[in-house]
């Protein structure tokens, strides 16, 4: 969010903004690999493929910014990006795969929910009621 605050007056105009988004996902990207701050993994794996997955947008904003129809954008894409390369087209490609992995996941993490065992009483089959007394900080169980 705070990247909208650079270069407000021309910021939406230029590459910088874009670089500098796709930077600091990638660097966000880093610092949830290596110092996992999350105890699920579930929480960990899908924090991590969504910045992944606003690496691939921010990089794609380049390349179409680098590629667009303003002055030179035809010589700055074979020069930055390469000939054989239809920008949207491949923007189009990348964007409809980035959402099928979006909504993959979400069935993954829907169907992952559903196996997790539930705890509930033998007599009713209900959820137990564990209230907790403001002045208390734990649960106890003894079972002997």
């Amino acid at each position: 969010g705070l990247i909208n605050f650079v270069d407000e007056k021309q910021g939406f105009s230029k590459v910088f903004r874009l670089s500098l988004a796709c930077a600091v996902s990638a660097l966000y990207l880093t610092f949830l690999v290596i110092v996992k701050p999350y105890k699920i993994k579930e929480d960990l794996y899908f924090s991590a493929i969504s910045s992944f997955l606003l690496v691939i947008v921010f990089g794609l904003g380049d390349i179409l910014h680098i590629c667009g129809k303003a002055e030179g954008g035809a010589d700055n894409c074979t020069e930055f990006v390469g000939e054989d390369l239809d920008a949207e087209m491949t923007a189009i490609i990348i964007l409809v795969l980035v959402i099928a992995m979006i909504v993959i996941t979400i069935l993954f993490m829907y169907f992952q929910k559903n196996l997790l065992p539930i705890v509930r009483l033998k007599s009713t089959k209900n959820l137990p009621n564990l209230e907790l007394l403001p002045s208390h900080k734990y649960h106890v169980f003894m079972s002997h």
